[in-house]
């Protein structure tokens, strides 16, 4: 067998059924994960791979449409996983996440394969996370640190500035190679991404694994492991890797898709138990080795600010912090529209000394009481004087938070700025 490719059959069987997305076939000494091909009425083979089985019956889900499947279709499988090729001239390539170039559908030629199920590194062999990554913008280096090999989320609704955020961290990140996981997008996105937001400088540094959200439920959830695979790949050669997976909400959803049409039923707020099973699977495998890290930023698709989301509850709990984007802090002017009120990085205190520590908490503090209590001179009411030096220097918060795209801010200037501003308010 060439890669994933249907050749060298060693089991064959039949297909008994076909409801929607779900096939059941009776294959001799398959086992869940093996990859199977099906032959169709014209002859072409649809990959798929076994998902579940009771008794001799396995359910088998497809990585493509079900067109041209007949009763007693043969079905083959050599009983191996889904691998995929990893090498070093990956860099620049647009691949779907069976690891055929998009542009030519053909595979990468490598001698070295990897299953995309690898296990997480050990936790007694993780060293410690303490060099922050620099991003170039302020709100984050400053407010909610990024480390090399952290696991952290961007938590937003739709339309508060997520892709450009992303574009921003790409661009800037002082990291050696970027591997992008593209989960359900819209077809023309991808193209922007590649064009508007990597440029022809970023993608010499960068892989883009993408399953578009016209692709079938098993193939979108299977990109983010494509993705960690060669991040991990990399980091195993001594590179800082910086992993991007947007978005981590359409994953779980495409999981789901794939379970219950395997017959399992949703039992955490719609979801099913797969679901809570993969995802910390798939994060663990991130962050810092001897050899390298990935530093991972999960997208999570949120609805109003206000709502609980306990999907989003759940990935937080996985995580090493969370930056939330807001509306509110959109109608302030300020975008990037990180709410550093509501944003966390649980590395924070190593990051950084407690002197500067001090210094962000008083402006962090400064712009709760904004926010919280701006309404009572609207009302007509008397501020307290740690409001009122606030108001006063609001324009000069703001302003340390307010970024565009474009702009990237050298660490020593985002640290001398937190300190002139944490003075005036003091």
């Amino acid at each position: 067998m060439c890669g994933n490719r249907a050749t060298g059959y060693t089991f064959t069987g039949s297909i008994s059924s076909v409801q929607g997305s779900s096939i059941t076939a009776r294959i001799p000494q398959a086992s869940v994960g093996d990859l199977c091909w099906i032959t169709s009425r014209n002859g072409s083979s649809i990959i798929g791979q076994v998902i579940a089985f009771q008794d001799e019956s396995f359910n088998v889900a497809l990585f493509e449409e079900p067109e041209g499947i007949y009763p007693q279709a043969r079905i083959h499988t050599k009983g191996l996983p889904l691998t995929i090729p990893v090498t070093s001239s990956l860099l620049g390539c647009t691949i779907d996440p069976l690891g055929n170039v998009l542009s030519t559908g053909e595979p990468i030629t490598s001698r070295e394969r990897r299953s995309i199920n690898a296990k997480p590194p050990s936790a007694s062999g993780r060293p410690p996370i303490d060099t922050p990554l620099h991003t170039g913008i302020r709100s984050i280096d400053a407010f909610c640190s990024i480390g090399l090999g952290q696991r952290i989320g961007v938590f937003a609704s739709a339309g508060v500035g997520k892709s450009t955020l992303l574009a921003s961290i790409a661009r800037q990140a002082a990291v050696d190679v970027i591997v992008v996981a593209l989960v359900g997008e819209r077809g023309r996105e991808v193209q922007e991404f590649i064009d508007d937001i990597l440029g022809p400088e970023g993608l010499k540094r960068s892989v883009l694994v993408v399953a578009t959200s016209d692709d079938s439920s098993l193939l979108r959830q299977t990109a983010p492991y494509t993705a960690t695979t060669i991040a991990e790949y990399y980091r195993d050669q001594g590179k800082n890797v910086l992993l991007i997976v947007d978005s981590l909400t359409r994953m779980a959803r495409a999981i789901r898709e794939t379970s219950i049409a395997a017959g399992d039923l949703p039992v955490r707020h719609g979801y099913t138990n797969s679901v809570y099973t993969q995802l910390p699977r798939l994060v663990e495998r991130a962050g810092r080795t001897k050899a390298g890290s990935i530093t991972a930023i999960y997208t999570v698709l949120t609805t109003q600010d206000d709502d609980i989301d306990p999907l989003a509850d759940e990935i937080k709990s996985l995580l090493d912090g969370h930056i939330c984007l807001s509306k509110e802090m959109i109608d302030l002017g300020i975008r990037p529209a990180i709410d550093i009120t509501k944003s966390i990085s649980r590395l924070y205190p190593k990051l950084h000394s407690e002197d500067f520590m001090a210094q962000s908490k008083c402006i962090i503090h400064a712009l709760t009481r904004l926010l919280n209590d701006r309404q009572i001179v609207l009302l007509g009411g008397t501020p307290d004087t740690e409001l009122q030096r606030s108001l006063d220097n609001q324009e000069h918060i703001f302003n340390l938070l307010r970024q565009t795209m474009q702009e990237l801010t050298q660490w020593s200037e985002t640290k001398q700025l937190v300190y002139e501003v944490a003075e005036l308010l003091r």
